[in-house]
């Protein structure tokens, strides 16, 4: 059993050491091998006793009022540790699995072992030499990696998980291409000593608040949804048809992205907001799964982390990788599949600025009092809208059972039933990182940070961020425009017209800031002699 358990153990995501997947601990420490270990260390054990306990270490064998207890992670520790003999100590005190971590007592010696919620000192460790409490203490998280599942009630749509940087990850990092032999570089760990301790390529993105892997939950540690997968059978969730994962081949692969500033109050304002949208129920709007908190030990930050279905590529990307239009495409076979995604990144951007009341009135500052307590109106604010910030999946399975979504696009106006996805895919608005709740009568007293320059309207050259719905509706109009050139002008020519048209917004190097900066925006400063005034760029104007 030992061989075994050291032979399945994987190299984590995130955390020290090793971790030893869940399936893989089922599988191995079972009823018959446990049987056959146990009379090597229960002295004068009869085979009922020995099959006693070994029903007893699966939490099979309890009084018929009792829950079952499970000693199956504390026998598996135990065999690693080469102390499988004290089983029977452990069965005698009840310290189960569930009471897992144990966590040292004070820093001196002799070193002692306690439960997480108090202090005293567990009886059957003080025969225990140090060494071997320190292994105990050590190997027990190598059977701790978390099992991931999504929130269960209309109130709780995105868990959260708070774990120690103690606690392994369970996330395989997908390399890039088919070699999937390659080493590829985790992140450097929190708050642990071994910081330098992964090296070699790796497959991830690094944006303006984050940096994103492309990684797959091991089998067994998750019950997510995939997204991408169009057959049944399927469930509804969020009001989109999702399948539960079944063998490797329906495993999703997942985004995860570690937020750049190691800053809790950023980290909650960006789940707040997006488990509002989750209950929208907008297939433009991106979907968070999961989100993690790592706690760091003492004198180091917390790390965090939200998790998301991947995706094929963004915007940009998707403008360069078909340009010129793929064989057997044309503007008039991609014109329907872009004025419904046009239509429907509208429509999501609407949602966000709480323009439907019906879908998203519970939008609230939970840590506001002076919001909750008066119950004004809020309305969102995404603050950096550009094409890397719109992901395009290939494959979507949704939004057939969206009707909540689709009623209220029909009160709104919208044609009923009106779907946006196409056989080109579907783009969804995402990177909520820069976005804010505000009050209606306050909308622009939050400063936000600077948004991408090349999208911003031109009041940017006095406030400096994006702190408004209008600096939205100007970036998405920048977008589009810069969408209907891919569309119209793509089709044939040797540069992509969207790369075309950034250049020619430069005016010959002429389009500059009130700073003097040079700049590719969609406005244009005209300075006079005592005034000055912005106007549209003569580039946008002849495109």
């Amino acid at each position: 059993m030992d061989d075994e358990l050291r032979r399945t153990s994987r190299e984590p995501f995130e955390g020290p050491g090793h971790y030893i997947p869940v399936d893989a601990l089922h599988s191995i420490v079972t009823l018959d091998a446990i049987r056959q270990i146990l009379p090597c260390v229960i002295k004068n054990g009869t085979p009922d006793s020995v099959d006693r306990m070994a029903q007893e270490i699966l939490g099979r064998y309890r009084g018929e009022h009792e829950m079952p207890k499970s000693y199956r992670r504390i026998f598996a520790i135990l065999v690693l540790i080469k102390k499988a003999d004290s089983i029977v100590e452990f069965v005698k005190e009840e310290v189960t699995d569930a009471q897992l971590p144990l966590r040292k007592v004070g820093t001196g010696r002799p070193v002692q072992l306690s439960y997480s919620n108090n202090e005293e000192s567990i009886r059957l460790f003080q025969e225990w030499k140090d060494y071997d409490i320190e292994m105990f203490e050590n190997k027990q998280w190598e059977t701790l990696a978390p099992f991931f599942s999504m929130g269960i009630n209309e109130d709780n749509l995105v868990r959260l998980y708070q774990l120690s940087w103690r606690h392994p990850l369970p996330f395989e990092i997908i390399p890039e291409g088919t070699d999937t032999s390659k080493r590829e570089e985790r992140p450097t760990n929190i708050g642990s000593p071994r910081s330098d301790f992964f090296q070699g390529p790796f497959h991830s993105m690094k944006g303006g608040h984050g940096k994103v892997w492309k990684v797959r939950i091991c089998q067994g540690q998750h019950s997510l949804p995939s997204y991408r997968v169009r057959d049944p059978p399927t469930y509804l969730l969020f009001g989109f048809n999702t399948v539960q994962n079944q063998g490797n081949e329906e495993n999703p692969a997942l985004a995860i992205k570690r937020l750049l500033a190691a800053d809790r109050k950023t980290f909650q304002n960006e789940v707040n907001i997006l488990t509002q949208l989750n209950k929208c129920n907008d297939p433009h709007l991106v979907k968070l799964l999961l989100a993690i908190e790592i706690l760091g030990q003492p004198g180091h930050n917390s790390s965090f982390f939200l998790v998301f279905p991947f995706a094929d590529s963004n915007l940009r990307q998707f403008w360069e990788r078909n340009f010129p239009h793929p064989e057997g495409t044309n503007t008039a076979t991609y014109a329907p599949w872009v004025a419904k995604q046009l239509y429907g990144l509208a429509w999501a951007l609407c949602k966000l600025h709480h323009q439907h009341q019906r879908e998203v009135h519970s939008l609230k500052y939970e840590d506001d009092d002076r919001i909750n307590n008066t119950g004004d109106t809020l309305y969102g604010i995404h603050g950096d809208i550009k094409p890397e910030n719109f992901l395009w999946y290939k494959e979507w399975a949704g939004p057939n059972g969206a009707q909540a979504a689709q009623d209220s696009a029909a009160l709104e106006g919208s044609p009923r039933g009106q779907e946006s996805k196409g056989s080109f895919g579907i783009l969804q608005l995402s990177d909520f990182g820069n976005s804010k709740l505000h009050h209606a009568e306050t909308g622009s007293s939050h400063n936000m940070r600077r948004s991408t320059k090349s999208y911003a309207a031109p009041e940017v050259e006095w406030t400096g961020n994006g702190d408004s719905r209008a600096f939205d509706i100007w970036g998405l109009g920048c977008v589009f425009l810069e969408f209907i050139c891919w569309l119209v002008q793509g089709g044939s020519g040797t540069t992509n017209p969207v790369e075309v048209f950034h250049h020619a917004r430069y005016l010959q190097r002429t389009n500059r800031s009130l700073e003097g900066t040079i700049q590719d925006t969609f406005y244009h400063v005209v300075k006079g002699k005592d005034t000055t005034k912005f106007e549209l760029n003569p580039a946008v104007k002849k495109v």
